[in-house]
């Protein structure tokens, strides 16, 4: 089983990866390049994070069958669980502070003016992308940090639908 959902996790992070490179990026009018630049570090930064969380939390499958075989002690695993989400959570949050969402933060940092071109009309609810028009299936989120789906996009139905038939 352990193997399995390691499996599964190498599976999640290539895919995560995949959709990273192929998301829409968003650019600032007055600043194309500093925006294309600040997209393309933040990108890099967010899917260096993913691959660090992937190996933590691959690499803690390990403690349950250690814990089982009597090789780590409960309060050694629970040390070592401890360490895994720190380990999981720090490359995350240090590209929510460094880099911001879409790299906003370092395009502030960069030019005098953090606007991205969001599409305003086309969030529902201010966080649904809906966009038909859009090969994207998906998009940069409009505040926070990480990605969602163009629900404008059959692919993005067709991956939700996918995960749901691995889930069940």
């Amino acid at each position: 089983m352990p193997l399995a959902v390691q499996a599964f996790m190498a599976l999640c992070l290539t895919a995560s990866h995949w959709q990273i490179l192929r998301s829409r990026r968003p650019a600032s009018p007055e600043h194309p390049v500093a925006s294309a630049i600040a997209y393309g570090a933040f990108a890099r930064a967010q899917s260096a994070a993913l691959l660090v969380t992937g190996i933590v939390v691959t690499a803690s499958i390990a403690i349950m069958p250690l814990a089982f075989a009597g090789v780590v002690s409960s309060d050694q695993s629970l040390v070592a669980l401890a360490v895994i989400i720190i380990g999981a959570v720090l490359p995350n949050l240090a590209v929510s502070l460094v880099y911001g969402q879409a790299g906003s933060r370092l395009l502030r940092r960069m030019t005098v003016s953090s606007a991205l071109d969001y599409d305003d009309e086309r969030w529902r609810l201010g966080v649904f992308y809906v966009n038909r028009e859009d090969p994207s299936a998906v998009v940069p989120r409009r505040f926070g940090v990480g990605w969602t789906m163009n629900w404008g996009n059959p692919r993005s139905w067709g991956l939700v639908a996918a995960v749901e038939v691995l889930l069940r």
